[in-house]
């Protein structure tokens, strides 16, 4: 067997070059761990700055909630410092104390920005400032690897104003046929008849004496609908703001050529507006009592009724310094006219705010969701008619309360 001699030079070069390599691949590791590492505070960092923003925002606008219902500066305090301790901000409550609150007056300037003055009366703003640095009860956030870069803890501040205002509203409320459905959610069930409440004589199916009859004036999604906002009313009353409410209902088209309007000689237009902005609110309760009198027909023309509501707000008379919102409520999803995330855009190109409310299942949810996210507004689901009281009285408690800052 033959041997083979192997220099020793060439034994030592590559010993040399495989000592080069594990210094070069410790050190890439070392570069790998502190990327990773930055990573993982960063991602830590931005989501306390998250849950800080929530948190403020959230405790701003309860304490102008309170200052508005109340007129008391205590209270005001007291509620922001309720809801900034419901809140977490790194895994714990966040803390607010007396002198992180100031009570004051928000204007509107001409480019539509505002400005805030602590102190000056009539008082219309909360701001609160709470910050995470060890002086205000709330510690830093402590970092996962801040030792590897030399900074081991984050002290984020944040600085939150809300404000009342004076607001224009349009109660946008689906009036389409299956408003005369009970209220078990489902397609064609109604509550029993009510002879006195059939509005024509002579006809022989149910199902045509239901098309031809008002709607129950108890057991209905209607009458839900009426209780609620009775809701909504009273609970406006009892806040020092009093905005100016309008009403448009909608369904669809009703003509003699379709088999409602044939059956009861009966014609309707897609949309109407039943009532000018106004803060007469017994006007409003009285008008929504006084449609479930009469016979509802037809679809689902969402998009008739938004741009309707739209047109009320944008009208010439209307005061150039309020808040323009939509409250649109619907037991269905949109089956004619055009698509209601068309108008949606319209009402925000024009700086209307629009809050929506669907009511039982079977309602299109999603676009409801997307035409309040779209148009900076809140979507609620109510399940039964005590959930759509509740979701009007929230309503009716948050409208007059707008984050600034």
């Amino acid at each position: 067997m033959k041997k083979f001699f192997v220099p020793t030079e060439l034994m030592t070069n590559q010993s040399n070059r495989l000592g080069a390599m594990l210094v070069l691949m410790t050190s890439l590791l070392v570069v790998m761990l502190i990327m990773v590492s930055f990573t993982v505070d960063v991602a830590w960092m931005e989501l306390a700055k998250t849950d800080l923003r929530a948190a403020s925002d959230a405790a701003a606008k309860a304490g102008t909630e309170a200052l508005s219902r109340t007129q008391n500066q205590q209270k005001a305090i007291e509620a922001a410092i309720h809801v900034a301790s419901q809140n977490k901000v790194a895994g714990r409550s966040l803390v607010l104390r007396s002198n992180d609150i100031e009570i004051g007056n928000s204007t509107m300037n001409p480019d539509g920005s505002w400005s805030f003055q602590n102190g000056k009366t009539p008082f219309t703003s909360v701001r609160v400032m709470p910050k995470l640095d060890g002086t205000s009860g709330n510690p830093p956030v402590g970092l996962f690897f801040g030792k590897l870069v030399g900074t081991e803890i984050f002290t984020p501040k944040e600085i939150a104003t809300a404000a009342q205002f004076e607001q224009d509203i349009v109660l946008c409320l689906d009036r389409s046929h299956s408003m005369c459905f009970d209220r078990s959610g489902n397609d064609w069930d109604y509550p029993p008849l009510v002879a006195s409440r059939i509005l024509v004589k002579n006809l022989r199916s149910d199902s045509d004496k239901h098309l031809a009859s008002s709607p129950h004036p108890a057991l209905s999604r209607w009458s839900s609908l009426s209780n609620a906002i009775s809701t909504f009313m009273q609970t406006l009353k009892q806040l020092e703001t009093t905005p100016q409410i309008g009403l448009v209902t909608w369904g669809s088209q009703i003509t003699s050529s379709n088999y409602e309007g044939n059956l009861t000689k009966r014609t309707f237009a897609a949309v109407t507006r039943n009532r000018e902005l106004t803060t007469d609110y017994t006007k409003i309760t009285g008008d929504v009592t006084s449609l479930g009198n009469d016979i509802m027909l037809g679809g689902t023309n969402m998009s008739s009724g938004l741009t309707e509501a739209i047109a009320v707000l944008t009208a010439k008379n209307i005061r150039p310094m309020t808040q323009k919102v939509i409250i649109l409520m619907s037991d269905g999803q949109w089956n004619q006219g055009g698509d209601p995330l068309t108008t949606a855009q319209t009402a925000k190109n024009s700086g209307i705010i629009i809050h929506t409310i669907s009511f039982l299942e079977g309602t299109d949810q999603g676009t409801m969701k997307q035409i309040a996210t779209l148009t900076g507004g809140t979507h609620y689901f109510a399940s039964s008619e005590d959930e759509l009281k509740e979701a009007f009285r929230r309503l009716a408690l948050s409208l007059p309360v707008v984050l600034i800052e």
